[in-house]
């Protein structure tokens, strides 16, 4: 924890929010009680609690997502909560059940949503400054951000014949239509100028539109285009066509990665061998008004080619060397994976007389989707690399590889003490061994009995200390159960993971199994104390202080022989 704490900024401050969301819940539980004069439901103390656990969860969830797994671990302790009080008809009428319910989901539910989007609202007012990461996000999110190219810039109300524009790709990692003077291999050179997905704006990302022989009547600027007109499009630094490639018998060749796809280049405008390849449809997406034409930034459509029946097809796999690092362009003949088909104007160039317009920015929730959809798929697709010390789920338990985290001298890494490691593994299986013993004994209506041939002078204390110890091990069992739910709970979810991992992801769980430990260790340290008591003259405090006291003092001398560790060391 001390190395997390000094050079990891967000853990330490989701730890915080956590184990307070978790004391917040325990605490408003722990106010209701049967007892009608003792019971301090919907006092203000109770609410108090009850909205202090509100806003911890929405401070959790907005540190780091992970945090939703402590909302599953509240949400599931507030369940048990309404179960409980549901059983209890003396006390708990169904319209104070209601309140009870009522209660939760304001508090729970809508303080923690409200809290988190709010810290959203002001981290799209104060960070709206552009940088290199915006290309992960669409044109009409961009628009919004100072410093980049679309942010208030006017573009014509419509695409025409004749316009000048550069198209991208709705992926989320969506990149532009391109085509440089760069052939594929093994190609005629008429035929095989690349076309080339690529990120970043540039040049040779420009086409011209112009339409075919049978729409020639529409060559007339500012006419707009429609769903199901027919275009061409030309390359505007090298003057060539987009066209899917054919060979002499007139088939189509394949792509070079999406080998069932048809492979696209830019050809020679001269070239009149296969000119309806270079045909192509617009299909507008559905639910997008289809009479007024078709617009630049908002308007998503299909390229299909009308020859070869097929759509022009974005993919996220990068073409070999010599495709200069960028992505595959095919033209798609299946339904399937049609996300990749869809594309929009980024940037138009005004026609003389054509209306100008601002580019309408989106709405708040469309910016905080769209910004969610964003992280989730970057998230998931973060991968090794080079000198990263990653570690897989099943070695955190055991503390199996350090996390390096200074390659100098001083040699400073993540890791845990030891005996706390040692013990924590030992004690998850430790207490559902205990939990089953627990089980039976109550099952078949067996309590813990004091040797009746030992001298105590009366009876009373033999019966309070049966008594005692039971409720020391129930209590155990209830307390140890939820800690083992927190621990799956931040666990067991990474093991479903693609994306690289870290030993500090295992911490927010580590805490969990380290209160499960001490959960263990209490019970066995106050009924080896009811033991002892039985057989010393000493008293039970000073024989539990006595316990812990050496515990405490093993692990301060184990954690003291590791300490270089977190601390650097030559």
């Amino acid at each position: 924890m001390v190395t997390l704490s000094r050079y990891i900024l967000l853990d330490p401050i989701m730890l915080f929010f956590m184990f307070a969301s978790v004391l917040g819940v325990v605490k408003a539980s722990a106010l209701q009680t049967r007892c009608s004069k003792q019971d301090k439901s919907f006092t203000s103390y109770w609410w108090g609690w009850l909205v202090f656990t509100g806003i911890c969860l929405g401070c959790t969830l907005s540190v780091k997502l992970v945090g939703a797994f402590t909302v599953m671990f509240v949400g599931a302790w507030a369940i048990a909560d309404l179960w409980k009080l549901l059983g209890d008809t003396e006390m708990v009428s169904l319209q104070l059940l209601g309140k009870h319910f009522a209660a939760r989901v304001l508090c729970l539910i809508f303080l923690p949503i409200a809290i988190y989007v709010g810290v959203f609202y002001f981290h799209f007012h104060i960070l709206h400054q552009s940088s290199d990461d915006d290309i992960f996000y669409s044109s009409k999110f961009q628009s919004t951000l100072h410093g980049n190219l679309l942010h208030k810039k006017s573009m014509p109300m419509h695409i025409t014949f004749k316009s000048s524009l550069t198209m991208r790709n709705t992926l989320i990692e969506g990149m532009f239509l391109h085509s440089h003077p760069h052939y594929y291999p093994n190609m005629l050179e008429q035929y095989s100028q690349q076309v080339t997905g690529y990120k970043i704006r540039d040049g040779n990302n420009w086409w011209n539109i112009e339409p075919v022989i049978q729409q020639a009547k529409k060559l007339m600027d500012n006419v707009p285009l429609h769903d199901g007109d027919l275009i061409s499009l030309h390359h505007m630094v090298t003057n060539k066509s987009l066209s899917v490639v054919i060979d002499k018998n007139d088939k189509w060749h394949a792509a070079p990665i999406f080998y069932w796809n048809s492979m696209v280049a830019s050809i020679s405008r001269q070239n009149s061998s296969g000119n309806d390849y270079k045909n192509w449809k617009i299909e507008l997406k559905a639910l997008q008004n289809r009479s007024s034409g078709i617009c630049a930034v908002d308007c998503v459509f299909k390229l299909v080619n009308v020859a070869a029946r097929c759509c022009l097809f974005a993919s996220l796999k990068k073409l070999p060397g010599w495709g200069k690092d960028q992505y595959e362009i095919s033209c798609y003949h299946g339904r399937r994976y049609e996300q990749g088909c869809w594309w929009h104007a980024e940037e138009v160039l005004p026609s003389s007389n054509a209306a100008t317009t601002a580019i309408k920015p989106p709405s708040f929730l469309t910016n905080l989707f769209e910004s969610h959809k964003v992280m989730f798929h970057l998230n998931s697709k973060l991968k090794k690399k080079y000198g990263d010390r990653v570690s897989k789920p099943w070695h955190w338990a055991v503390n199996y590889k350090p996390q390096l985290f200074s390659k100098k001298e001083d040699k400073l890494y993540l890791t845990g003490t030891p005996v706390v490691w040692w013990i924590n593994a030992t004690a998850i299986p430790t207490y559902i061994l205990f939990y089953l013993c627990v089980a039976i004994t109550r099952k078949r209506k067996y309590h813990l009995k004091r040797d009746q041939n030992l001298k105590i002078k009366s009876k009373s204390i033999l019966q309070n200390n049966c008594i005692c110890c039971n409720e020391i091990i129930l209590n155990a069992c209830f307390v140890g159960g939820w800690c083992l739910l927190g621990w799956c709970l931040h666990y067991l979810p990474f093991f479903a993971m693609s994306r690289v991992l870290f030993f500090h992801h295992y911490f927010p769980a580590h805490v969990f199994a380290c209160m499960l430990s001490g959960t263990l260790l209490d019970c066995f340290c106050k009924t080896l104390t009811e033991w002892l008591h039985s057989y010393l003259k000493l008293s039970p405090l000073t024989i539990h202080q006595s316990l812990t006291v050496t515990i405490i003092g093993v692990l301060f001398h184990n954690f003291y022989l590791h300490s270089h560790f977190c601390y650097g060391s030559t």
